[in-house]
């Protein structure tokens, strides 16, 4: 990831980066361990 030094808001968005892609993970994960084989 990219991020320019000195800027909150492009912090936070990495944040907010990070939780959906930890969050895709998990759903991609509970989906493949529920489907039969």
């Amino acid at each position: 990831m990219f991020w320019k030094s000195g800027n909150r808001s492009c912090s936070q968005l990495q944040a907010v980066d990070e939780f959906f892609i930890v969050s895709g993970l998990l759903s991609f994960n509970i989906l493949r361990s529920t489907r039969p084989g």
